[in-house]
């Protein structure tokens, strides 16, 4: 079934962009900062962690706890490769 411009569609797709972007809000705000670099500005983490001052495992640490969040938030409710789709849209 081709829903793409069907109004089903919009709706599930704009639930589907508010549901992540309040997990996003709900993230501590250095984990926001370096999880938005990494999934939706594209940086690499060498790059985020020389903007921000960090070590490059502290950069780590920061994507595995949001991933950690996302995954948990959406359990049941959509695998992680799809919301960080989602993510990679909210450019």
């Amino acid at each position: 079934i081709d829903m793409v411009g069907n109004e089903p569609y919009l709706l599930i797709e704009k639930e589907l962009y508010e549901k992540v972007t309040e997990v996003m809000n709900e993230l501590p705000e250095k984990c926001r900062v370096v999880f938005s670099m990494s999934r939706i500005e594209g940086f690499k983490n060498q790059e985020i962690a020389d903007r921000l001052g960090l070590s490059i495992k502290t950069v780590e640490k920061h994507i595995s706890k949001a991933l950690d969040v996302y995954r948990k938030k959406f359990a049941g409710y959509l695998p992680l490769s799809v919301v960080l789709l989602v993510l990679q849209g909210l450019k």
